[in-house]
């Protein structure tokens, strides 16, 4: 695959929302998951990975390409940043899981629809194609596009799942025992005497 070569990916949120995308083949998976959030209007303020599996428990999947690997973190997995876009797929038709925002999981399926070929004076990456509308990264509950909202609809039918529905306090107490939400704000230190300083 020489350099003048180009991916055109299907990057898929649900059946009738995605985004086609074109991208220089040597360019890194750094900079195709930079261009799939741009795509859908969210801002790259999370760490996400690429995974080969589509459904399921995507994190036992290998390869797998991760932003930890990047930054030390990664175990067994590879960098997005040294993993070119003809590296991690390099036929059409691979298809992978580009995972963003691990809390929300944005599970977005990724396609090779075709290769292509750089175009002088063209800007790359760019947009291609975009069907149906991206939803908000960060939706209101009360806003009527939050549905596609991944922790609202990404469980896989297989899944086994356990919901606890928990009170205010509960929830209150659950907060501290963990520290999420909530900071020291007086911490109480009981002395004890030493009674091998008197000896």
């Amino acid at each position: 695959m020489t350099d003048a070569t180009t991916h055109i990916f299907r990057v898929s949120l649900r059946a009738k929302i995605y985004r086609d995308i074109e991208i220089p083949s040597d360019r890194s998976l750094y900079d195709l998951a930079e261009a799939i959030v741009r795509a859908y209007g969210f801002d790259l303020d999370h760490a996400f990975g690429f995974f080969p599996k589509l459904t399921g428990n995507i994190f036992d999947a290998e390869p797998r390409y991760e932003l930890f690997a990047d930054m030390g973190e990664g175990g067994d997995s590879l960098s997005v940043k040294k993993t070119t876009v003809a590296q991690a797929f390099p036929k059409v038709r691979k298809t992978m899981t580009f995972l963003f925002d691990y809390g929300d999981e944005w599970r977005f399926r990724v396609e090779v629809l075709a290769l292509g070929e750089r175009q002088p004076r063209k800007r790359y990456p760019g947009v291609v194609a975009s069907v149906g509308k991206a939803p908000p990264q960060y939706p209101d509950l009360g806003d009527e596009d939050w549905a596609i909202y991944p922790a609202a609809v990404s469980l896989p039918v297989n899944a086994v799942a356990r919901i606890v529905l928990i009170d205010g306090i509960q929830l209150a107490k659950l907060m501290i025992q963990h520290g999420v939400g909530c900071g020291i704000e007086e911490a109480l230190h009981i002395k004890r005497v030493d009674e091998d300083f008197f000896e």
